[in-house]
């Protein structure tokens, strides 16, 4: 990305860009904010969404093997089931 913004838009224009939608990926981050520093990074839902997910399972699995230790089959069949309601 930086031999992008050093060869094609000119200085004038690297300041006018306003917003730009990139992964999430930090060297992406990183080049805008250094050629682009008045623009506003977007990040693209599918990894916004895909880092939710992966937070919210890992709270899921927490809060299932924390869960009281002499749980029964009703208890645990009803944590596994919660997973569907978020």
């Amino acid at each position: 990305m930086d031999e992008f913004f050093l060869k094609q838009p000119s200085a004038g224009q690297r300041m006018r860009i306003a917003a730009a939608c990139v992964d999430m990926w930090e060297p992406y981050r990183l080049s805008i904010e250094q050629w682009a520093p008045n623009c506003r990074i977007v990040y693209d839902k599918f990894h916004v969404m895909q880092h939710a997910n992966k937070a919210l399972d890992e709270v899921r699995r927490a809060a299932f093997f924390g869960f009281i230790t002499g749980a029964g089959n009703t208890e645990r069949r009803m944590q596994v089931s919660a997973r569907f309601f978020f």
